[in-house]
């Protein structure tokens, strides 16, 4: 169908292209409108008629919302039921702000098409390790301070758990170094 539409497209002809309609198209008003003469607004609504046919035709699947993104908004849906169940003031607002936490998570990858760090762990590996020793203690400062920094931050947690590996390998490359052992 979309081969003979676009053949169409390219070399329009009134007569085939309402035949064209009548084989693929389903709507009555258009089949009736196309049997009249050929003029400007009839071949217009044809050509688009047929286009939009061509468009609605099924393409690619649209990708699935990750396992993730579909438990955070179940547990927020559980979070929300709970409300009405619970009297106390102050659990009622550790509810809310978990709430809270969670619809920051899933705004970031609704907006950014981020997937929550704490939930699927950043894609990124550890960097290759330098050879250097210099570099090797510039990445261990630098990534202490951003433990330091974040380690508290719910958005940060798939960074500071790789961070986190990164550090324990530069410890060991730097005691291999230490004691002549490099590989």
């Amino acid at each position: 169908m979309k081969e003979e539409i676009n053949s169409w497209i390219a070399f329009p002809d009134y007569d085939r292209g309402v035949r064209l309609y009548r084989q693929y198209g389903n709507d009555p008003a258009l089949i009736r409108l196309f049997l009249l003469s050929e003029t400007s607004f009839t071949f217009s609504r044809l050509t688009n008629a047929l286009q939009e046919l061509i468009k609605d035709e099924p393409g690619p699947e649209k990708p699935r919302t990750p396992k993730a993104i579909l438990d955070l908004i179940r547990k927020r849906s559980q979070y929300h039921e709970s409300l009405f169940h619970t009297h106390g003031k102050e659990d009622r607002h550790l509810i809310a702000k978990t709430i809270l936490a969670i619809g920051r998570k899933l705004d970031r990858y609704y907006d950014d098409g981020e997937l929550p760090e704490d939930q699927a762990e950043n894609e990124s590996k550890a960097n290759a390790i330098p050879e250097n020793a210099w570099e090797l203690h510039m990445m261990i400062n630098n990534n202490s301070a951003y433990l330091a920094k974040n380690r508290k931050r719910e958005d940060k947690q798939g960074e500071i758990n790789r961070r986190e590996r990164q550090s324990e390998s530069i410890e060991q490359r730097l005691k291999e170094m230490n004691h002549g052992v490099i590989s």
